[in-house]
Parts: structure tokens; sequence; C-alpha cells
């Protein structure tokens, strides 16, 4: 899991008390939800913290016409990797604005 983390397979979080925690979100049927280390490496070129990533695949989101759709995570299990993806570099950009 280290190793996964490391090359940003897998999300791992560090609480403040330095626990290493690696997320059950993250994973579909025993392996990482397809398509997670890319949204993972966009990600990380806007911002290198973990929870802003984990904030970000799981808050919900408003359509345009107010209405809530799935979270990015969910989005991504749904298979929806190319909108995630271009989600995830706008919102890198803004980041490192």
């Amino acid at each position: 899991m280290i190793e996964a983390a490391e090359s940003l397979v897998l999300l791992k979080l560090t609480t403040s008390d330095g626990v290493e925690l690696y997320p059950a979100f993250q994973i579909q049927d025993g392996q990482p939800a397809k398509g997670l280390a890319e949204v993972l490496r966009v990600l990380n070129s806007g911002t290198h913290s973990s929870w802003a990533w984990a904030q970000w695949l799981n808050a919900p989101l408003t359509g345009d016409d107010g209405v809530e759709q799935p979270a990015n995570m969910q989005r991504l299990r749904e298979g929806q990797l190319a909108d995630v993806l271009l989600e995830a570099k706008q919102d890198a950009a803004v980041w490192r604005s």
C-alpha cells in the first residue's frame, strides 16, 4: 500500500498525529477504482494536499440547474473518467493560481 500511495495509485491520508489511512472509498471490486491514479496525478499538479483530494473526490456536486449530482468518486465508479479528469484539470489549475 505504501508503494501504491507513493506512486499515486492509492490515496493516503496522514492524520495530525501521524497515523496513515487508506480510505475504503477508493477501492472498487478489491482494486483501486479505475482511473483513480490518473485523477490523483492531475490533482497533485494543483495541490499536494491529499486531504483536499479526498474532499474533492467525495464532495457532492451541484449542476448548473441547482440539482445535486454524484460526487467525483461516484462518477469514477460509473466509468465517467474523461469527465472527472476534465474537472480535475480545471480545479488543479485554479489551485495552482
